[in-house]
């Protein structure tokens, strides 16, 4: 649901940017704690399958501000 919500053109650049920063955040945290919750197979996968999301995103996004800003954090 995020993805798309960040994918969404028709939506603001702000909850696009949100959207985005909520995913790389959920990515951030979930790495940091990989051991923690257990080194599973679809743990990595989930985390994989964010970080290609974000690029998915920065990619795909039309907006040269929102460009810059994903290029700079994330």
């Amino acid at each position: 649901m995020l993805q798309e919500m960040a994918l969404d053109q028709s939506q603001s650049p702000w909850r696009r940017l949100a959207a985005t920063k909520a995913i790389s955040d959920l990515r951030t945290d979930l790495s940091a704690r990989v051991e923690e919750l257990g080194n599973t197979d679809e743990l990595n996968k989930l985390i994989m399958e964010m970080g290609t999301g974000l690029e998915n995103i920065k990619a795909t996004e039309t907006n040269a501000d929102l460009r810059n800003i994903y290029e700079q954090q994330f």
